[in-house]
């Protein structure tokens, strides 16, 4: 990657990152820490490439190829290339609330920067998020509250009122879309200590007990796949899950055993725009056919690379998703951390990293506070990571009647 002495702060120790990352000799790399990077930079570029699309229905091979292999600016929000859309600036404002905690799962502070987007304010939004981080308005949160603050103005009182008012039967992919930073605080942490966690933080936004465990579920995957390496591993610790007696039986039934496992059953892109089950059915058979697709990928690179469209498995499964149509970056974000977690940010084109740390959201024609601009993913990877050696979760809310069945 290029030097540039034109760099913000910010960029230049993100660009310190990926040289540390990117340039060591083969011998010296650590691949957990390369697929915990391309975990959250597979999500956030998968987001950026699918917002060239949003909400399209019939959508141009073309075009797509077009996206794909140049990230051009523009799309439906007319953003610059590689920046991010409510998707990655919401998993930013997890990754900030989860690293001020200091190796502590502290939802005052998780829901204060969910706040503090929600006032910037975001130019897109979804239906479930905006009603849930909507008691925010009443206080206007800032950086430098503390945990104690929040807890003061009862924000998360009146953050579960209004889930369990409005949101009560949301499954929208506004509750996975956020997730890779989450999967980095709970590497190490006991498969317990991880359900417990991700239902915690889900239920800031979301209470379906189905799209609670899908998101459970994807979070194990995701953690077996940057701890291991080994897609096939993967996808055992999802059919464990699905094994269990407290396994939804709608997950189980509806979306693994009807969809994840039956490969000519399909979810259409743009029914039920938004829905989870079309991201989550989706990445779970890639992972389930992982084998298959290196296999393909490797017999398309002998007949040779120059005769292939897209280079990498990764643009070849993106592109996929967005070829669906409909939700697209939400959908391509998803699938992008899990493919991510797999392939490593080794494995990622230097293009799309490239403009991830070169991307000026501030000078954007949608204008963004610098905290959300896509090069964050390096830096707060990097934190996550430490953090992450603590092994602990906190559990001052244990016995709050909010987060009780969170934690029995």
């Amino acid at each position: 990657m290029d030097n540039n002495n034109n760099l913000s702060e910010g960029q230049k120790q993100a660009y310190l990152i990926l040289q540390r990352l990117l340039q060591a000799k083969k011998e010296d790399q650590d691949y957990k820490e390369l697929r915990a990077y391309g975990c959250i930079a597979g999500a956030f570029i998968g987001d950026s490439l699918g917002s060239y699309c949003e909400f399209e229905n019939d959508i141009d091979e073309k075009v797509l190829s077009d996206v794909i292999m140049k990230q051009p600016g523009g799309g439906t929000f007319n953003l610059n290339p590689g920046q991010l859309t409510d998707d990655s600036e919401v998993a930013l404002s997890l990754a900030y609330g989860l690293i001020e905690g200091e190796g502590k799962l502290d939802l005052n502070l998780i829901f204060k920067y969910y706040g503090i987007w929600i006032l910037s304010p975001p130019f897109d939004c979804g239906i479930t998020l905006g009603a849930a981080f909507g008691p925010s308005k009443r206080f206007i949160p800032s950086e430098n509250w503390t945990s104690q603050q929040m807890q003061y103005q009862d924000a998360l009182k009146h953050n579960q009122q209004v889930v369990k008012q409005e949101n009560y039967k949301s499954q929208s992919n506004g509750s996975l879309m956020r997730i890779t930073p989450l999967v980095i605080f709970c590497l190490n942490l006991s498969e317990e200590d991880t359900i417990r966690a991700v239902r915690a933080e889900i239920k800031l936004t979301h209470c379906d007990e189905t799209l609670i465990q899908a998101c459970i579920s994807w979070v194990l995957v995701l953690k077996e796949l940057i701890n291991t390496g080994d897609a096939q591993k993967g996808f055992e610790k999802l059919k464990n899950y699905m094994k269990r007696n407290d396994c939804d039986k709608t997950l189980r039934e509806q979306w693994y055993e009807q969809y994840v496992l039956k490969d000519e059953m399909k979810m259409i892109g743009t029914q039920n725009m938004g829905w989870l089950k079309i991201a989550w059915t989706y990445g779970l058979k890639f992972l389930k056919n992982w084998g298959i697709i290196e296999d393909k990928f490797q017999s398309f690179l002998k007949e040779g690379r120059d005769k292939m469209v897209y280079k990498t498995i990764y643009e070849n499964l993106i592109a996929q998703m967005i070829y669906l149509g409909g939700d697209t970056d939400t959908n391509a974000c998803i699938v992008g951390g899990l493919v991510g977690a797999i392939v490593g940010l080794q494995d990622l084109p230097e293009l799309y990293l490239k403009n991830m740390l070169y991307c000026d959201v501030q000078h954007s024609n949608k204008q963004r506070h610098e905290r959300y601009a896509p090069y964050n993913a390096f830096i707060v990877c990097e934190k996550l990571l430490k953090l992450n050696k603590l092994e602990i979760i906190d559990n001052y809310f244990k016995g709050d009647k909010l987060f009780k069945d969170s934690y029995d």
